[in-house]
């Protein structure tokens, strides 16, 4: 479905372009707040003035330039707050730049024609979408018959995750701060440590544009520590299987011989079969285990061979009487 970014407001020279997935314009798209300031360039790899030796973000009166170019290739329009990347004759529009890692919604849009596929954890959306929040692994393509080329990639992960241990700076960008658990700690400009569990605080800059982004996340690399209760070393149980240990929070997920399945209100798996069993907790870290259940006597199978034997005996009773009363005749 074909868009116009009748908000974005491009400061471009040429006529307006149709576009796919408008944006409001100022959105951050980012769990952050963004400011701009002129000190502190370290690391910064763009053009510099050559009398000053800082960054060349303003004009000759002093005014922001509205648009900066970006060491990964991008454009920043300053106006909107938004990264352009050049897709044939137009341009991809994200809120956020390539390699980011965010925890909030993330603002997307394309201008012209081109064949560009927006994908989630390896899947494909059918359209690209404006606005995106799942935690996720994100990576835009533009292609043509014969090839794919990449576009851009980033990150949205929840706000208590595992799924990072380190975060590498994008092109362009350094890091100004960093603080664990309300403690100060050092770090190089070009790459946070995420490895140790707790609140982190990194304040990261973008030297070519001078805007500032905060990621406040909280870190736990911790699986769930949950037990399977009947399993054994061979993973084999003779009878029910309990899974004990599960918090607030937890999910799970069961496939009993190869079909979605569940727990029961015991949180037990009763059934004779093959299971394979994933628990997650909030932050995304798992816990599997693959396992099969013997056949054995449960209530249900005492009271359907005691039944079953009922029958039989009754049977067998019946066809003796019958057989006397023939005799009798």
């Amino acid at each position: 479905m074909r868009k116009f970014l009748i908000t974005f407001m491009f400061a471009l020279s040429v006529v307006a372009l149709p576009c796919k997935g408008a944006f409001a314009a100022g959105e951050s798209g980012i769990n952050s707040n963004v400011g701009s300031s002129s000190s502190d360039n370290i690391g910064y790899t763009g053009p510099v003035d050559i009398v000053t030796g800082q960054p060349i973000v303003e004009d000759e009166m002093g005014n922001k330039a509205d648009i900066v170019t970006v060491s990964d290739g991008s454009t920043y329009d300053r106006e909107n707050n938004i990264y352009k990347y050049t897709v044939g004759d137009g341009f991809f529009a994200c809120t956020i730049a390539d390699g980011m890692i965010v925890t909030g919604e993330v603002a997307m849009g394309l201008s012209g024609d081109e064949n560009v596929d927006v994908y989630k954890d390896g899947k494909k959306y059918k359209e690209i979408p404006s606005t995106v929040s799942e935690p996720g692994s994100y990576v835009v393509v533009t292609w043509t018959d014969n090839s794919e080329t990449r576009v851009m990639a980033f990150e949205i992960v929840a706000e208590t995750t595992g799924s990072v241990n380190q975060y590498i700076m994008p092109d362009g960008f350094s890091v100004r701060s960093l603080y664990i658990n309300g403690e100060e700690k050092k770090t190089n400009r070009s790459s946070v440590n995420m490895s140790e569990e707790g609140y982190y605080e990194v304040n990261y800059r973008c030297t070519d544009n001078n805007v500032d982004y905060f990621l406040e996340v909280n870190v736990d690399h911790t699986p769930p520590k949950v037990v399977f209760e009947g399993v054994n070393k061979n993973n084999k149980a003779k009878g029910p299987v309990t899974i004990k240990g599960l918090e607030e929070g937890d999910t799970v997920s069961v496939t009993y011989n190869g079909e979605e399945s569940k727990l029961n209100y015991k949180n037990q798996l009763t059934q004779s079969g093959r299971y394979h069993v994933v628990v997650a907790d909030e932050a995304g870290n798992t816990v599997e285990k693959t396992f099969n259940i013997l056949i054995y006597l449960n209530i249900k199978s005492i009271v359907f061979l005691g039944l079953l034997l009922l029958v039989i005996v009754g049977v067998s009773v019946a066809l003796i009487i019958s057989r006397k009363s023939l005799r009798v005749r």
